[in-house]
């Protein structure tokens, strides 16, 4: 049978589009763990981050104002020129349109920083140091996904003995198991 060559192109712009596009996750990562630390530091709770009207919530009506005051001032100068709009009265349907969106952003910004908390406090309450998982059990999950992935594509693993890797990959989890416990 004959494959007609369907791979997608590997251009140099879209290189360098994924590259920024990492940067830049890499730096949104950063930025949200620092927000997260400096939350805790001073005190946030994830339910601080719920409205006050909410019976679910321990936020002022003060302190939720103030978020989502920052949360706004982090959004370019025109969404924020949308937002303080009094009224929507002689706005295009457009800009009521990004208006509506900016508002929800407000609201997801917040429900993102609210998950991670919770995450957080989650991880707190049931004993783990923090939200991270650990040398040990980062490595012991890598070696099971080899065993997994060697019994996927046994068929096409030539030159390998796949039954003598997956004994001596389960001999190495073994002893990440037993070093975790000492």
């Amino acid at each position: 049978m004959t494959h007609l060559n369907t791979a997608p192109k590997a251009s140099s712009e879209l290189g360098k589009a994924i590259e920024n596009f990492v940067g830049k996750a890499r730096q949104t990562d950063t930025a949200r763990v620092t927000v997260l630390d400096l939350m805790v530091a001073f005190g946030w709770k994830s339910t601080d981050l719920i409205s006050p009207k909410s019976a679910d919530s321990t936020a002022t009506v003060e302190t939720f104002e103030w978020l989502n005051h920052h949360i706004v001032l982090g959004f370019t100068v025109a969404a924020q020129k949308l937002l303080g709009a009094e009224t929507t009265k002689g706005m295009s349907d457009e800009k009521k349109a990004n208006r509506r969106y900016y508002q929800q952003q407000i609201g997801a910004k917040r429900n993102d920083l609210k998950t991670s908390l919770a995450k957080r406090e989650s991880a707190k309450a049931s004993g783990a140091a923090s939200g991270k998982r650990g040398f040990y059990q980062i490595v012991d999950d890598q070696l099971a996904t080899w065993i997994k992935r060697a019994d996927r594509e046994a068929d096409t693993l030539k030159g390998l003995d796949v039954v003598a890797f997956k004994k001596e990959v389960a001999k190495l989890q073994a002893m990440v198991r037993k070093a975790n416990k000492a």
